[in-house]
């Protein structure tokens, strides 16, 4: 409840100065973040901890914010701390990087299905990052067709940029969806950028190989 309590206060504190801006909700960021190191100094560690909570609390997007804080629950309370206070910080709206560390102890542990349903309530959030990582983690672990179909849906190229679209085709190409490959790949080449062209090139080839494979089933 007391952990809660100051993320909740950090999300407070960033909704007030939501109108502000984003430079002054970093500015209060950094705030809290020089008020920890002072107290990590100091060595009042029970200090460190409240601050670097409130700061999740305003950026739970933020991986070095979360880092830092999930170290110190650690050191507190094991891993069983360290979930708690995931667990805590992904019931935010915003929260996609949480669930998507959710997802990965998930899969280490060997929870598949738990796993994909914490990359899916991290997709729900449509940020670029919670794309990019289910399209990563899940097809590592076996579970591109789940991966595509949690994205494939939700993937927009100018939103989201090239890089969950060349994340996305790969998973295409892992599972065999032709027809969602075929649909990604277009708007990547419609969109085709000349720093991207060997990344582009690579995806592109091992999605045709498998579209000639299939037509050479077919053949058959």
């Amino acid at each position: 409840d007391e952990v809660r309590g100051l993320l909740a206060l950090g999300h407070g504190a960033a909704r007030a100065m939501g109108s502000v801006g984003y430079r002054q909700i970093h500015e209060h960021l950094d705030g809290r973040i020089a008020a920890a190191d002072l107290a990590q100094r100091r060595g009042d560690v029970t200090e460190v901890e409240r601050l670097c909570a409130a700061a999740v609390g305003a950026a739970p997007e933020r991986a070095d914010l979360l880092d830092r804080w999930l170290d110190l629950c650690r050191r507190r309370g094991g891993t069983v701390a360290w979930l708690e206070g995931l667990r805590a910080v992904a019931t935010d709206e915003r929260a996609w990087l949480p669930r998507v560390r959710l997802g990965a102890y998930c899969l280490g542990e060997g929870d598949h299905e738990r796993a994909v349903r914490f990359y899916a309530d991290a997709v729900a959030t449509g940020t670029h990052g919670a794309l990019t990582a289910a399209l990563t983690d899940l097809p590592r672990a076996g579970l591109a067709k789940q991966a595509v179909a949690l994205v494939a849906g939700r993937y927009d190229p100018d939103r989201h940029g090239p890089w969950a679209g060349l994340a996305l085709l790969d998973a295409c190409t892992a599972c065999k969806d032709t027809v969602r490959g075929k649909q990604v790949l277009d708007a990547l080449f419609m969109r085709h950028r000349h720093e991207l062209r060997n990344h582009l090139q690579g995806c592109a080839n091992r999605f045709m190989q498998l579209l000639a494979r299939r037509e050479a089933e077919l053949s058959v």
